[in-house]
């Protein structure tokens, strides 16, 4: 049971110093058995460490007909 303060750690500096990517290593890594389908968790890194691909603009109205 010492991924799970580790991973706590590692959320908590992420959000610390505004890095994204650590929220899914954290979840996979706070995972309490490590099959192979839970490092499909780390496919959002790369997408998380482009900062092109962001939130949405705070202007961009969120409307049932867009979801």
């Amino acid at each position: 049971m010492i991924r799970l303060p580790i991973a706590a750690a590692l959320v908590s500096w992420g959000a610390l110093t505004n890095r994204r990517w650590t929220v899914p290593v954290s979840a996979a890594l706070a995972l309490p058995i490590l099959w192979l389908a839970g490092f499909s968790i780390l496919a959002a890194v790369p997408t998380l460490r482009r900062p092109e691909l962001g939130a949405l603009p705070a202007t961009t109205p969120v409307t049932a007909a867009r979801l």
